[in-house]
């Protein structure tokens, strides 16, 4: 399920249907997603014609996918090893490989394509700075992080974690409690103008904030 600005998008019959396992699977920027299949392959998806463009072989433990703006890099956050690999999509090639400090959850970039934020299981929200391909920040939480959202600033980051606590993520600041939500929240995302938080709960509400 995605949120599209404020419109809810259940694609899960969609994806079932293409062989998309949804372990991982995110939105690029014209209206498309990478996704792996059940058979380890990453494709270009067009949510429109339900096609797959050049599917290509993907290493095995991937833990969540993101591209940059222009789609000429991909990100593959993966969890044997603890590592995000920076592939370049024209000819998979692999551009960099990042340590991460434990295992990945919940990758998303900033919308100018200028940081990628990873959540951990161990309560960790990490910053990488794209044009370098280095870790920028690490910022400790309490709990499993399960859900992550990046404000309009591209710099502040929401998450949320198992025990229902919803965090924001200052650009240059310790993390800070908001509020704790019941059941369970796993997903959460913001509106455009980052006024309201969307929080998905494993009781099949969403709380808005």
């Amino acid at each position: 399920i995605f949120i599209v600005g404020e419109t809810v998008l259940d694609i899960r019959a969609d994806l079932a249907r293409l062989g998309v396992n949804g372990r991982a699977t995110t939105l690029a920027t014209d209206f498309a997603l990478f996704g792996g299949t059940l058979t380890d392959e990453v494709a270009r998806i067009n949510l429109r014609s339900y096609t797959f463009t050049s599917p290509w072989v993907a290493p095995t433990g991937y833990g969540d996918m993101a591209t940059e703006p222009a789609e000429q890099v991909f990100y593959s956050a993966r969890d044997i090893p603890r590592e995000l690999r920076v592939i370049n999509t024209s000819d998979r090639s692999l551009r960099a490989a990042i340590a991460l400090p434990s295992v990945p959850v919940r990758m998303l970039r900033s919308r100018d394509g200028a940081r990628i934020f990873i959540s951990t299981d161990s309560g960790q929200v990490v910053t990488i700075n794209a044009t370098t391909n280095t870790i920028a920040r690490i910022v400790n939480v309490r709990g499993s992080v399960a859900g992550l959202a990046v404000a309009p600033d591209d710099r502040t980051v929401y998450v949320s974690n198992t025990d229902g606590t919803i965090y924001r993520v200052p650009p240059a600041a310790s993390a800070e409690s908001l509020l704790v939500v019941s059941g369970m929240p796993l997903g959460i995302g913001l509106s455009r103008d980052g006024m309201r938080l969307f929080v998905a709960r494993v009781t099949d509400h969403v709380a808005i904030v």
